[in-house]
């Protein structure tokens, strides 16, 4: 499994390209169009995965996903987000995509997807956001995207519109269950793993 890193946004979010030599899947797409397709380097792009709908992670969906003409896989309130014109909190940016539904196909917890050289796992973790997923991508080893849910040290912020500290607990506690030695790859920051997060996770979660 190559995993490559794009950062996109003034917020440094982190768009991931993950696959072999010769097919990648992309997750989030909100970094230079011009950079993700020298990241991609000629491989084909077999899907796009959103992991929530905040403008940080989609802001260039729909001229990277007209580049690459593949579907884009995502919780089905996050296409509210994408579709929305006006903005929901301060910092909110619209996005107000133009892609016809029919190049969206919308997953849920514990969908299994089988790309062949990649295995994608849905797991919904409602409490950042209402359409907050994370993704198991397994080959011969695996690990977790976890977008906006899981960072190094820290979770994802719960005060925005659609958000749930409730939730975010219950999202939390479904991580936990993970192997300790899972590599976590976060929305913003640098890699982690859940051993790393197990104290901080516990506090939150007891």
């Amino acid at each position: 499994m190559k995993i490559s890193k794009v950062f996109g946004t003034l917020l440094n979010t982190n768009n991931y390209i993950v696959g072999d030599d010769k097919n990648v899947i992309l997750f989030d797409v909100s970094a230079d169009t011009e950079e993700i397709i020298k990241k991609v380097n000629g491989r084909k792009v077999v899907a796009i995965f959103l992991t929530h709908g905040h403008w940080d992670h989609v802001l260039n969906i729909d001229e990277i996903q007209k580049f690459f003409n593949c579907k884009i896989y995502l919780n089905k309130n996050a296409l509210k987000k994408l579709k929305n014109k006006e903005k929901t909190f301060k910092i909110d940016k619209i996005i107000n995509s133009k892609l016809s539904d029919d190049v969206f196909s919308f997953v849920d917890d514990g969908d299994i997807l089988d790309f062949g050289f990649l295995k994608v796992k849905c797991i919904y973790t409602h409490g950042h956001t209402v359409c907050s997923m994370c993704y198991l991508v397994a080959n011969e080893h695996s690990i977790l995207i976890s977008g906006d849910t899981l960072f190094c040290g820290v979770v994802g912020r719960t005060d925005l519109p659609t958000s749930s500290e409730r939730q975010m607990v219950e999202s939390l506690k479904k991580l936990m269950k993970f192997d300790e030695n899972l590599k976590v790859y976060p929305g913003h920051g640098n890699e982690t793993t859940i051993k790393n997060e197990l104290q901080m996770l516990a506090s939150l979660t007891c």
